[in-house]
C-alpha cells in the first residue's frame, strides 16, 4: 500500500520524496536487526513453524481441549502468526506461548506419540528445538517489545509533536542500551534455565564452548 500511494504521489509531483514516520522506521530497523542474526532469525522461524503447526484443525481442537483441562479458570488463548508489517506486534506471539508453554510442550509430547506418523514427527522435531536458547529469546523479546510497542503506539497519535517524538526516541534508545548490561542479560539467563530445569529441557548448550587442542609435545610437558 505504502509503494501504491508514493507512486500515486510521483505521478503528480515528480520530486515529491516519500518519507518513512519514525512508527514505521521503528518497525524496519527491528526487523532488519532481528532477520540479520541467524539465532534471532531461527527463533522466530520456530515461532512461526509452532503457530502453523497447532493453528490446523485437528491440533487446534486438541490445543484448546488441553488448555481447558490445565487452567480451567481461564480464557484459552491463541498463538498469534508473526507479520513483518507490524514487527513489534509479535510481543502478542511470545507472550501467548510464555503464558502457555506448558501447555505447548505436553501437546507435543501427546501428539509425538499418536499413530499418525508425519504429525507425530513433526511434534517430536518442534518438541526437540525448545530449548533454553528459545526460552532465552522468548525472555528478551518479550521485554524489548514492550518497550518498543508502547512507543511505536504513541508515535502514530494525531496529537504528537515533533518535540515529543524525539524526546521520546532518544529515551527508547538509552532504554534498549540498557537490556545490553550483564545484570539484565542474567536475569534474562536465570529465567530462561529455571523455565528449562522445569519442563526439563536442554539448558547447558549455551554455556558450552569448543575445547581448546593442545599440542601433543606441550601436553606431555616436552620442551620445544
Amino acid at each position: 500500500h505504502i509503494e501504491f500511494v508514493q507512486q500515486k504521489i510521483q505521478e503528480h509531483v515528480e520530486w515529491a520524496m516519500y518519507v518513512h514516520c519514525y512508527a514505521h522506521r521503528i518497525n524496519l530497523v527491528t526487523v532488519d536487526c532481528c532477520k540479520s542474526i541467524t539465532d534471532v532469525s531461527d527463533f522466530f522461524a520456530l515461532l512461526q513453524q509452532l503457530y502453523n503447526f497447532i493453528a490446523g484443525s485437528y491440533v487446534h481442537s486438541s490445543w484448546i481441549k488441553l488448555q481447558q483441562k490445565v487452567f480451567p479458570r481461564e480464557m484459552p488463548i491463541e498463538l498469534k502468526r508473526l507479520s513483518d508489517t507490524r514487527w513489534t506486534s509479535q510481543i502478542v506471539a511470545c507472550r501467548a506461548v510464555q503464558k502457555r508453554f506448558e501447555v505447548v510442550l505436553k501437546l507435543l509430547e501427546d501428539i509425538s506419540e499418536e499413530s499418525h506418523r508425519e504429525r507425530a514427527f513433526e511434534a517430536r522435531t518442534i518438541r526437540q528445538l525448545l530449548d533454553i536458547k528459545f526460552l532465552y529469546c522468548l525472555e528478551f523479546f518479550s521485554h524489548l517489545f514492550r518497550l518498543l510497542i508502547g512507543v511505536s503506539d504513541t508515535l502514530q497519535k494525531k496529537q504528537i509533536n515533533m518535540g515529543v517524538a524525539i524526546d521520546l526516541i532518544k529515551t527508547t534508545v538509552e532504554e534498549v542500551e540498557s537490556i545490553r548490561n550483564e545484570d539484565m542479560s542474567k536475569t534474562f539467563f536465570i529465567n530462561a534455565r529455571a523455565a528449562a530445569e522445569k519442563f526439563k529441557l536442554k539448558w547447558d548448550i549455551i554455556s558450552s564452548k569448543r575445547k581448546r587442542i593442545i599440542p601433543t609435545k606441550l601436553a606431555a610437558g616436552d620442551m620445544v
